[in-house]
């Protein structure tokens, strides 16, 4: 069958494309992804009677989907803790790490000063494009690059593109829309530091998502901004040995955070198996029930075990296709666990030690729930209810203490020595010498 000669060249190239995708690509799709579950009613405008792609361009409710999604869950989360732009501030190290290190030297020195022993990429960028703007309102424009950040991974769950892996648009919809009211966020999402937490679940959901050429260059460049922040392209880039080319940028990133790793000082405690194991099912529960919740609850280790129990069950029975269930489990539950193994069991006695770790285990926990409940699967019930508690005793993020920013600001623009108030004290410095040499980095 030719392509008709009167489509724009653009149309007849990705006509091609669909139909060698259904005439050679069948069986390689089935061993990818396993037999396809029956398509959704609500996607089957999206295909024709013999299942070829008809629309090359993305339907109206496609596109209305990739601009709400991401602009409903920013808004939320500035819902949840206005201050964070309207009197915002920096908190812990990004003061003096990230904002005052841009201030004081070169950009391209900057971006490759590694920090916990690896390259935060992402927000040493982000960092470098605030010199441009007034001080005053840096952490505002910080906060709302790395809401808007969450909602355009939002956005990219409830695609098209993840059909194959969560064949449900309503689901994929409703899980978009979770990344707003994830439980136990409220500490981490004070920073912009914190954001390639979310950004292991978008590494996740690349490796799976269907292949698009239009959007190839966007998936090498999120790839590699992701591979290069933090520490969760090592263990992620396994996922992606069908895609090459996003096999070759995750994995010279993880290469190169592995380097930055073996030349940082080694702070690690003995390995504890069996300890790491049974912290994780304590973590996993109290995680689930909220900051607050699982917080209070933590002296109760049953209640926490109990919820990590109905979660595996949830897991077995949530109607997602095998492989989806299989690379969320192994990626969020490897990044869990290797936060376990960094600290050492005995650091998570504090309840409140470690909870980033525990960030993207907890979003794949709300779309198990979510597709569950949508496949009426009701065993999942118990799950649902317990992450329905840690969003109702979390949806209002907690103020940090006014630490006087505007001023702190007007310090590190100038070169007169001064003394910049940050929350938590420790991390006040004077400026420019600096931290006291006793200080170190959070893990």
């Amino acid at each position: 069958m030719a392509s008709d000669p009167s489509l724009p060249k653009r149309r007849r190239a990705l006509l091609s494309i669909n139909l060698m995708t259904v005439r050679e690509g069948k069986a390689a799709a089935e061993s990818h992804f396993g037999q396809p579950d029956p398509i959704d009613p609500a996607d089957a405008h999206i295909l024709g009677r013999r299942g070829v792609l008809t629309d090359l361009w993305p339907p109206v409710s496609a596109v209305i989907r990739a601009v709400a999604i991401p602009v409903i869950v920013s808004f939320v989360l500035v819902l949840r803790r206005p201050e964070a732009v309207f009197r915002s501030q920096f908190a812990y190290e990004e003061p003096y790490v990230f904002y005052a290190a841009a201030h004081s030297g070169g950009v391209l020195e900057t971006i490759l000063t590694p920090w916990a022993g690896m390259l935060q990429l992402f927000p040493r960028l982000v960092h470098a494009g605030l010199l441009l703007v007034p001080g005053e309102i840096a952490p505002a424009i910080s906060m709302l690059v790395l809401y808007l950040a969450i909602g355009l991974i939002a956005g990219f769950m409830a695609s098209d593109r993840m059909a194959a892996a969560i064949p449900s648009r309503r689901v994929r919809v409703a899980f978009a829309l979770s990344f707003a009211i994830v439980p136990a966020t409220a500490g981490p999402l004070v920073s912009i530091l914190n954001a390639h937490w979310f950004g292991a679940i978008y590494l996740i959901a690349l490796s799976i998502a269907t292949y698009d050429p239009r959007w190839r260059w966007a998936d090498r460049i999120g790839a590699g901004l992701m591979a290069l922040t933090g520490p969760t392209s090592i263990i992620l880039a396994p996922l992606f040995w069908r895609r090459r080319d996003l096999l070759v940028i995750v994995g010279i990133g993880a290469a190169i955070q592995i380097l930055f790793v073996l030349n940082a000082p080694p702070r690690s405690p003995p390995l504890d198996p069996v300890g790491t194991l049974i912290v994780l099912m304590e973590r996993v529960g109290q995680s689930v029930l909220g900051s607050r919740t699982g917080t209070s609850l933590a002296a109760i280790p049953a209640i926490p075990l109990t919820v990590t129990l109905a979660a595996a069950v949830a897991l077995a029975v949530s109607g997602l296709p095998w492989r989806t269930t299989a690379v969320f489990a192994y990626g969020t539950g490897a990044i869990a666990a290797s936060g376990i193994v960094k600290l050492g069991p005995a650091a998570f006695a504090d309840p409140t030690v470690g909870i980033r770790y525990f960030i993207p285990i907890v979003i794949f926990l709300l779309l198990v729930a979510i597709a569950g409940i949508g496949a009426r699967r009701f065993l999942v019930v118990p799950l649902a209810a317990a992450l329905v508690v840690g969003v109702i005793g979390d949806v209002r993020m907690y103020r940090l203490p006014d630490r006087n920013w505007p001023e702190a600001a007007a310090c590190i623009e100038t070169p007169g020595p001064c003394l910049v108030e940050v929350y938590p004290h420790r991390w006040s410095f004077h400026w420019p010498d600096g931290l006291p040499p006793t200080m170190r980095p959070d893990d």
